[in-house]
């Protein structure tokens, strides 16, 4: 088997072993949480100190499940990813009471320095059960970087769009907005002008610029007042066959600590060994 991934390594995507309270229609992950007998922070532990040894430098993403639905086990794996890596979670932010609130307030503070980015979950219709969007502003008045996440779905209107863009615009200055990668191909990824959400931004916030347009994901930035509308498009599946090689864009841990390729049933058990050869490229 040969690898090749961007310099510093495919990003390490750590799916927590303990659920959320959600039922998200385009959550990828939910099914994976109806039998977690075999789920094991220990063997995850393991996982992350193997993908720490051969690319010491990737980006770390934790997700789930709900990573703050289990304080302990999650600072436990903040603590387990050296400071070389950047760390991201992916999180709903679900607290409700002021003890709560209290509570990651103080998590946060103890892990600030490691936490490069918390990514919320925050839909036009409400999937989730949401925190109070003052909490959000806190955690930026702590040093928290926020970004809110946003999956949309072509039935929008222009009223609840804006709608949604000044409520959040109150509270943070970085919105992505992402495309359901369930009707993205390799054909479509990269056509804009029949990318209905692509030329509604375009249409009303005018001039963007590129992120990158890669094999398996692009994305464009718009401005609205002090808001950074991110727009993302990416193929369900992130590892392409070039010239007789696996390109691994995401590798996965899951609940039970095994290491695979790619996300759900496009992933297979990585090939740690080979792994430990990768060759590395521009990330293109």
């Amino acid at each position: 088997m040969k690898y090749v991934t961007r310099k510093g390594g495919a990003t390490v995507t750590i799916l927590v072993p303990w659920d959320c309270g959600n039922n998200c229609p385009f959550c990828v992950n939910k099914k994976d949480y109806l039998h977690m007998e075999n789920f094991s922070l220990d063997k995850i532990l393991e996982s992350v100190k193997t993908m720490d040894e051969i690319t010491p430098e990737c980006d770390f993403v934790i997700s789930g499940g709900e990573p703050f639905s289990d304080l302990n086990g999650l600072g436990k794996l903040i603590d387990a990813i050296p400071s070389t890596h950047r760390i991201f979670i992916n999180t709903t932010i679900p607290v409700s009471t002021t003890e709560e609130c209290e509570a990651l307030y103080k998590f946060v503070l103890s892990k600030k320095d490691k936490i490069t980015e918390i990514n919320v979950s925050r839909h036009i219709v409400p999937y989730v059960i949401e925190c109070e969007d003052s909490v959000l502003k806190h955690l930026i008045d702590l040093g928290i970087h926020i970004r809110v996440n946003c999956v949309l779905f072509d039935d929008f209107t222009k009223d609840e769009i804006f709608h949604f863009f000044d409520r959040m615009s109150k509270y943070v200055n970085k919105i992505q907005l992402r495309a359901n990668y369930t009707n993205c191909t390799p054909e479509n990824l990269y056509d804009l002008e029949d990318d209905k959400i692509f030329c509604f931004l375009r249409e009303n916030l005018g001039d963007y610029e590129s992120l990158g347009e890669y094999r398996m994901r692009c994305g464009y930035a718009f401005k609205y007042k002090d808001l950074k509308i991110e727009y993302h498009k990416t193929l369900p599946y992130s590892t392409i066959k070039e010239n007789g090689a696996d390109i691994l864009y995401d590798i996965i841990v899951r609940q039970t600590g095994l290491i695979t390729s790619d996300w759900n049933e496009y992933g297979v058990p990585l090939d740690v060994e080979a792994y430990r050869n990768v060759e590395f490229e521009e990330y293109k």
